[in-house]
């Protein structure tokens, strides 16, 4: 079976399993990796035949280096206000930071062949495994040259790191707790020429090069690769978390908050005006407060001011996280700023009764922060994830007034 260069991974990756009679899959589970190697396992190469996949030791040992070792503490217990959230476990409590390793590969190939990202050899006969997307062994069955990719690639005089992964399209979230502090992968090595950042297109949206300027990296510095596009770099670096990102934050990683605060909230003010937020979700999709005016209007007799993140700049969103001392908020990608958060904020998030993840947890808790769940019934939409959430508003005040305030 070929696939069309127009489809995306995860409906290659669905209609592959399909054809390799492996079923119904989830395209973005944990498992998505196993379920490309075994459909590698089922079902011929059927194009790129002349690229191997292999792990980057069968090169040289040496192009694989240690940059953050791994680590694992307890977190503090979180408080569940009413049931458990979906997603939660007792191993929830524990945050298991991997060790992040970085490819220094000299005259490498980077690539994005449907979203996936691919790293090569300079001659494009071997992609190396470790550093690519998690669906690689897709690569098999596009209907794309990868090496023609590779001989049409842009030149990159200097050193090259990637910081694009596999979550496409690129939300706030990933790219503020996964992409950005890729960047602190440059500390570790000696560039011996100008320095860029590989990136697919960027959106529009000022904060992403706003963020990247915080972390030492200019416009001229950005290399954007677009679907069916590659580079050329006369050194490449690569992170082995771009096929499954350890989210959020590399699992609560001290390095990488680090990375981001002093980075990204180094002309912050403190607890300017120590003040309780309730963060809308106006702007996002799904998982809106039915009934918001109403927990608007009662969330504002207790002294929380309502902020919609997407209406402020990236630098008043990092404030007004900073400088709060009790956080409100639907589940969704603003709970990322709580890599800024006080260790003295209590944090209370919210989710639908048919979807839930200790994702913020894990970071609120690798910063010290009083977490708290609150879970409420769904109003169905077309994905769990996105469903809504029908707070009963009286019985959600009095809760925040007697466990929360």
């Amino acid at each position: 079976m070929i696939v069309s260069s127009m489809t995306e991974k995860p409906d290659a990756l669905k209609a592959l399993a399909a054809a390799a009679g492996l079923g119904a899959v989830d395209p973005w589970a944990d498992t998505a990796g196993r379920i490309a190697a075994a459909i590698a396992e089922i079902l011929p190469a059927e194009t790129n035949r002349g690229v191997a996949l292999r792990p980057a030791a069968t090169l040289r040992a040496d192009v694989r280096r240690l940059v953050f070792p791994g680590r694992a503490r307890d977190l503090r217990p979180p408080a569940h206000y009413d049931k458990v959230p979906p997603g939660f476990t007792h191993a929830s409590r524990e945050a298991l930071t991997p060790e992040l390793n970085l490819l220094d590969l000299a005259d490498g190939v980077f690539c994005h062949l449907a979203d996936m990202p691919l790293a090569l050899t300079a001659d494009a006969t071997v992609a190396l495994s470790d550093f690519c997307s998690r669906y690689a062994p897709l690569l098999h069955y596009y209907d794309v040259d990868v090496q023609r990719l590779a001989a049409d690639a842009i030149t990159v005089p200097g050193t090259l790191l990637v910081i694009a992964d596999d979550v496409r399209p690129l939300n706030f979230s990933h790219w503020v707790l996964d992409w950005l502090p890729r960047i602190a992968c440059l500390a570790s090595v000696a560039p011996r020429a100008e320095t860029f950042v590989a990136v697919p297109p960027l959106p529009a949206q000022p904060y992403l090069r706003e963020t990247l300027a915080a972390c030492g990296v200019a416009d001229a510095q950005i290399v954007e690769i677009g679907p069916m596009q590659a580079a050329r770099a006369h050194r490449l670096l690569v992170p082995d978390d771009l096929g499954n990102p350890p989210h959020p934050a590399h699992k609560g990683a001290p390095w990488l908050t680090s990375f981001l605060r002093g980075r990204l909230a180094r002309d912050v003010e403190r607890r300017p005006q120590w003040r309780k937020i309730y963060v809308a979700r106006d702007d996002g999709e799904g998982r809106h407060i039915a009934d918001d005016a109403a927990l608007t209007a009662e969330l504002a007799t207790l002294g929380y001011a309502r902020i919609v993140p997407g209406e402020m700049t990236f630098a008043e969103q990092v404030a007004a996280f900073a400088s709060a001392s009790h956080i409100i908020a639907p589940h969704g990608a603003a709970l990322a700023l709580l890599a800024f958060a006080s260790a003295d904020a209590r944090v209370l998030e919210i989710f639908p009764g048919s979807y839930g993840t200790a994702a913020y947890y894990v970071l609120a808790g690798s910063l010290g922060l009083d977490y708290a769940s609150y879970v409420a019934p769904a109003i169905r939409r077309d994905r769990a994830q996105l469903d809504d959430i029908a707070l009963d508003v009286p019985a959600f005040i009095t809760t925040v007034r007697t466990r929360f305030d």
